[in-house]
């Protein structure tokens, strides 16, 4: 197993020595390291290509002293007048800049994902566009943000922390909400128990516990959450009340062979 901690603070949580079979590589935010890591200070770029490089993307002295590569990678889609040397303030430009261009949706798809358990599926971002935003396709929307996204292993599209930040800011707790209820109405209506599965998330969030354990008592989304998501099994059924009120409700849906744990 390896494990790859990017821009986090590292503190006793994380134990060493590690797990036998267990790798990590860590990129803390300060220069604070556990005993027992090797470090690796990786140097400025050096040489005619960087001195190029640095030269192509520093817009009038913008550029920060020490240029990060996300810094140039946007920056290079900007207009010169536009570059800041601050990362955050670079990001938000370049998300500001997307909604003059395309609309609204941009501002709609990022709260999305960012309200979102595990991210969102392509498929899933374009679905929940095509009522309110007719004709707008996530993939101009991505192509435009690609250095600020990341795409899970299930295939699901995250956001980067610079543009989550970005997108919570944007979407304020009290849209937030209904954001979280749009998409657990969205997953309810999926065929697939996988998916279906992530409206329990969204009933949780929104605090409406009747949903929740209405979802809870469907037997094949049960099954998903006991197989793949324990964790949060066990935090809705506290939250609706208990495992005997869960158990309850399954034995009144008519489920048989209720397993003996669920008490």
């Amino acid at each position: 197993v390896v494990l790859f901690l990017d821009d986090i603070e590292v503190g006793p949580w994380l134990p060493a020595p590690l797990p036998p079979g267990v790798r990590c590589i860590v990129a803390p935010r300060s220069n604070t390291m556990p005993k027992g890591f090797a470090r690796l200070h990786l140097q400025c770029l050096e040489g005619p290509a960087a001195v190029e490089l640095q030269r192509r993307f520093t817009y009038a002295g913008k550029a920060p002293e020490r240029v990060n590569p996300l810094w140039l990678k946007l920056a290079s889609q900007l207009p010169q007048r536009l570059a800041t040397a601050e990362l955050p303030s670079l990001v938000t430009t370049t998300v500001e800049l997307l909604e003059k261009d395309l609309g609204p949706c941009v501002t709609f798809v990022l709260g999305a994902i960012a309200c979102s358990r595990v991210g969102l599926q392509p498929k899933e971002i374009n679905e929940l566009l095509q009522p309110e935003f007719p004709g707008a396709v996530w993939e101009e929307v991505a192509r435009r943000l690609a250095p600020l996204l990341v795409q899970a292993e299930t295939g699901a599209v995250q956001l980067k922390r610079l543009l989550q930040i970005c997108a919570e800011r944007k979407v304020p707790p009290e849209e937030r909400v209904q954001v979280h209820k749009r998409l657990a109405v969205f997953f309810s209506s999926q065929l697939d128990p996988r998916r279906r599965v992530e409206a329990c998330f969204h009933f949780f969030r929104t605090g409406n516990l009747a949903r929740l354990l209405d979802s809870l008592v469907a037997w094949p989304i049960f099954q998903v959450l006991e197989r793949d998501h324990r964790s949060a099994l066990l935090e809705y059924c506290r939250a609706v009340g208990g495992y005997a009120v869960v158990r309850r409700a399954l034995a009144k849906a008519g489920t048989t062979s209720l397993p003996q744990r669920i008490i």
